[in-house]
């Protein structure tokens, strides 16, 4: 006879747009080690979007659409590290 195991659940990981609407929240909290790495996240998509910028003012006609991409990239950035910060204020019992 076989014995009847039951295996527990593995939790699925969040999708994309989950992600995305997390990082973009400003309700919830969030803790130092999740902080951290959004932080360095955002940070490296600043890295990113200054080359850009540094190519476009080398690039010849093609300068307008990649000081677009780079503006867009900094919006973003910094929207999602201010929603971070005031997720972590909240977290250390502070209002954001």
């Amino acid at each position: 006879m076989i014995p009847d195991y039951t295996y527990p659940s593995v939790p699925s990981s969040p999708s994309f747009s989950e992600r995305a609407r997390e990082l973009f929240s400003f309700d919830g909290r969030i803790g130092r080690q999740s902080y951290w790495l959004r932080g360095l996240l955002l940070w490296s998509f600043n890295i990113l979007a200054a080359i850009l910028f540094a190519v476009a003012s080398d690039a010849g006609s093609a300068t307008i659409p990649l000081v677009l991409v780079a503006s867009v990239a900094y919006i973003v950035c910094f929207f999602g590290s201010l929603a971070t910060t005031v997720k972590r204020l909240h977290d250390r019992g502070r209002s954001g």
